[in-house]
């Protein structure tokens, strides 16, 4: 594993993030494609999984590699795809939370424990954070309603990456049938 950047102490600072008005530098590590594809990309550049921390950003939910920061100057601190790290300041403190995060994490861990990534039930548990991630979002900057466009945004990609292998059952029978 590489080493941390010196002064990681352990614990993410943030257990997700809101980078909805951040222009994140192109070297970034973001995963686009669920919370598993971005634990692959993370052991790949030789990080530890729990480095990996859910982001909402104008365009959608990804994953980032969060190597620390400081909640009271509202910074975090990323990883890059060149090994370096980078600090980003965050545009919303969001401290007041629908759920407490504690919770939802040992929610998540649990689930994890029980169901392997890639199966319904781990897809589904991610979404339930994805959506609960958007509302503590919408609450902390005081709206009152939420888009459903933003909620569908949250909602696929953990649920179009569990059903990608059924797709291609789909697409193989769909095609043996016109052969035939």
């Amino acid at each position: 594993m590489r080493s941390l950047p010196r002064g990681w102490r352990g614990p993410r600072p943030y257990p997700r993030l809101d980078l909805t008005g951040v222009r994140l530098p192109d070297l970034v590590l973001v995963g686009t494609e669920g919370r598993a594809a971005m634990v692959k990309i993370a052991r790949e550049h030789g990080y530890l999984h729990r480095t990996v921390t859910p982001a909402l950003t104008r365009f959608g939910r990804v994953y980032v590699i969060q190597f620390g920061g400081n909640p009271q100057a509202g910074t975090v601190v990323l990883a890059t795809k060149d090994g370096r790290d980078v600090v980003v300041k965050l545009p919303v403190d969001v401290r007041f939370r629908i759920v407490p995060v504690t919770r939802t994490e040992a929610m998540l861990a649990g689930i994890a424990a029980e169901y392997p990534s890639g199966t319904p039930t781990a897809a589904l548990a991610e979404a339930l954070s994805a959506v609960l991630h958007v509302c503590d979002r919408q609450y902390a900057t005081g709206q009152t309603t939420l888009p459903v466009q933003v909620v569908t945004e949250a909602l696929a990609t953990p649920l179009n990456a569990l059903l990608r292998p059924w797709d291609d059952e789909a697409d193989a029978a769909a095609a043996e049938s016109v052969t035939s």
